[in-house]
């Protein structure tokens, strides 16, 4: 894990607890977010962040409060059945 000194970092999207196979969901992406720019699309579930697994909605927070403004970040994400690897550069 990469711990950048300064604000901690964030990727401008909504996201909610996903509603069977835990990870969390994302609602929205704001089309000029770092979330878009990493191809981060709505319906996503996030299952982990730099392998370090999100189940729920708070350990994705207690995870993301580990990394600044500026980190690129490994996001392991399901979409439509399959799992992929975005990274993502964090935002303030």
């Amino acid at each position: 894990m990469n711990i950048t000194p300064g604000a901690p970092g964030n990727l401008q999207i909504a996201t909610s607890n996903a509603p069977s196979n835990g990870g969390v969901s994302i609602q929205s992406v704001p089309p000029t977010s770092s979330g878009a720019s990493a191809g981060l699309q709505p319906n996503d579930v996030i299952t982990a962040i730099d392998g370090l697994p999100t189940p729920n909605i708070g350990t994705y927070y207690q995870v993301m409060n580990n990394y600044r403004v500026g980190a690129t970040v490994p996001f392991t994400v399901q979409r439509g059945g399959q799992t992929i690897t975005v990274q993502v550069t964090l935002e303030p």
